[in-house]
């Protein structure tokens, strides 16, 4: 779904309102990479929300596969695939399948891992492809860092420069089990919870809290945070 995002993005006019003609690429109003998503339902090949129905993604146009609904004792619904499709290394991209569902080979989910964000190179083996390093053997304990440049242990001595990743640029500390960590110590993206303030999106990015201004984007203002599992504060128009 990333991919379809960054397709469908390309080409876009400045308009106050490019958002119809990126819907219509991207199969809906829905801008999630998640393959599921809880409080929702399954409309055709579409995933929909139970308290919007205006929200909602077509799995079909956004990743090509089909929609269903998982059985776990919560309204769920997921973008899967009947079967599995052949796994492979795609350039430095692992591609394999994950289950979804209460029972095994019961749907699938695509996934794909970049191995080139920690400085890795994916490898086809017997189980299928995963991410290794490219280097010499080395000792698990082996890791240092070099300003932004991480060297560390993954079977075989790998290096990465987090300074290229805007989203956890600093290296992370040796022994902490993290390859690249957030620079900043303001806040923690994984766990900060978006919000307004006149006007402006409050967010953290990188561990440093950043204020982004909807109105001079194009947008009216900033739209609070709704109570609905996913969303989140944005920008977006009055109605």
């Amino acid at each position: 779904m990333v991919k379809k995002t960054l397709t469908c993005s390309q080409g876009l006019t400045a308009s106050r309102d490019p958002c119809p003609g990126f819907r219509s690429c991207f199969g809906g109003t829905q801008w999630s990479f998640k393959s599921c998503q809880t409080g929702q339902r399954c409309d055709g090949s579409k995933r929909v929300s139970l308290s919007a129905s205006d929200e909602y993604l077509d799995c079909k146009i956004a990743s090509g596969t089909g929609c269903m609904e998982t059985t776990t004792g919560s309204a769920r619904a997921c973008c899967v695939s009947p079967a599995c499709p052949a796994t492979a290394c795609l350039g430095t991209l692992a591609a394999y399948c994950e289950p979804v569902g209460p029972f095994p080979g019961s749907a699938w989910v695509w996934t794909e891992v970049d191995c080139a964000l920690d400085g890795l190179v994916c490898v086809n083996g017997p189980k299928g492809p995963s991410c290794e390093a490219p280097g010499p053997a080395c000792d698990a304990a082996s890791e240092s860092c070099q300003g932004s440049v991480k060297s560390y242990c993954q079977i075989k001595q790998a290096e990465v420069d987090c300074g290229k990743n805007p989203f956890r640029s600093a290296c992370g500390a040796p022994g902490k089990g993290l390859v690249c960590s957030f620079e900043g110590s303001e806040c923690n993206p994984e766990g900060f919870v978006d919000a307004c303030d006149q006007g402006r999106l409050a967010v953290c990015v990188n561990g440093y809290k950043k204020m982004f201004d909807c109105r001079s984007a194009g947008f009216d203002t900033c739209l609070p945070a709704v109570p609905v599992a996913g969303f989140h504060a944005r920008c977006g128009y009055f109605v």
